[in-house]
């Protein structure tokens, strides 16, 4: 006579206690800062690579030095264009006191994901100053643009933000669902830019996130021409030459500014530009002074310094990568000259010392 029985449910339960076990323990292991020492930087899901070097940097800079006092955050002009050792330096000739900086300039972000960064650095860090430097190109660039939003719209960004999401909250709370890839790397033996020994340890320079370039551009004097086919020359001319400040930028700007603390000081910086800059503009010199007047009329709202640096022409000729980023020559030019007017204004008052965010 056949007999029915029912499945036993012990295996699938063992199993299962089985994968939830080793999961347990390699999360753990990918916790340990000895397994994170010999990887680089975990990924945060985006295909912005250099994002997620920066964020990485800025933590490791953080838990080995105990505190980041200053954060300087812009597009690439400031990757390549702020000295924090320079800074500190200056600073510290002022005033007397030290000041750990780290450079969070990352590649191409327009003002509209600057104010998304700025309150999660304000959150997590609580800087006694976060700087933002910025440029004109920032507030005209469109949501629609290539590559504008790709870390705007990253899923660890907007949990971040407060808007809930399976893919973030992962990112966020497992550091082995944000070493997989690199894991995979090891497991196909695909060891370079996955273990870190392949490049040695970083530079002073790169561990604070500033990337200096010795390139001198000697065509500084020249007006671009709009018939040159390179990238940079073509992308200027198609962002700036009918300038107009974006709602998304605006948006952006308010959202950076309002996340000044009694703890802690906000400072708006125009990065310098050569004065043939303005070729790039349909309306040169006129569009520019539109764009220094929006941002002087929008921080004072706020009660937030802008410091215009291009009418100072601080920068030689010898001083530009391009015409948009200071080179090596430059960045220590303009980091000098910010750290001696930011210790000035400490000194007389006009920005606060700031106390420490606990």
């Amino acid at each position: 006579m056949l007999r029915l029985t029912r499945p036993s449910l012990r295996i699938p339960l063992l199993t299962l206690l089985f994968l939830l076990l080793l999961g347990g323990v390699a999360e753990a292991v990918a916790r340990l800062p000895a397994f994170q020492s010999r990887l680089m930087a975990p990924t945060l899901n985006t295909r912005h690579r250099q994002f997620e070097m920066q964020w990485w940097r800025l933590q490791q800079v953080a838990e080995e030095d105990g505190r980041i006092d200053c954060i300087i955050l812009g597009s690439s002009m400031v990757v390549s264009g702020f000295n924090p050792l320079v800074f500190a330096h200056t600073y510290q000739e002022e005033t007397g006191e030290a000041l750990h900086c780290f450079n969070f300039g990352i590649d191409a972000i327009p003002t509209m994901t600057a104010g998304a960064l700025a309150q999660i650095l304000m959150e997590e860090y609580q800087p006694r100053l976060l700087i933002y430097g910025m440029d004109a190109r920032d507030l005209a660039v469109t949501r629609t643009d290539r590559d504008t939003t790709v870390i705007l719209d990253m899923p660890w960004l907007q949990y971040r933000l407060g808007r809930f999401n399976l893919e973030g909250w992962l990112v966020e709370h497992s550091a082995l669902y944000r070493y997989r890839r690199l894991l995979f790397n090891l497991s196909r033996f695909y060891y370079r830019d996955t273990l870190r020994s392949y490049y040695g340890s970083e530079t002073p320079h790169g561990r604070l996130g500033y990337d200096p370039d010795d390139t001198v551009a000697d065509y500084i004097a020249m007006p671009p021409d709009p018939n040159n086919p390179e990238y940079q020359i073509q992308y200027y001319f198609r962002v700036l030459s009918a300038y107009q400040v974006q709602a998304e930028n605006q948006a952006g700007l308010e959202m950076l500014l309002v996340q000044q603390q009694a703890s802690s000081q906000l400072l708006v910086v125009e990065m310098p530009v050569p004065d043939t800059y303005f070729y790039f503009f349909g309306e040169a010199t006129a569009d520019y002074a539109a764009f220094t007047h929006y941002v002087d009329e929008t921080t004072a709202h706020y009660d937030v310094p802008f410091w215009e640096t291009t009418s100072l022409h601080l920068i030689p000729d010898d001083g530009w990568m391009d015409y948009s980023h200071l080179n090596t020559n430059g960045a220590t030019i303009f980091s000098a000259w910010l750290g001696r007017q930011v210790g000035q204004a400490v000194n007389n008052g006009e920005l606060a010392r700031g106390e420490r965010g606990q």
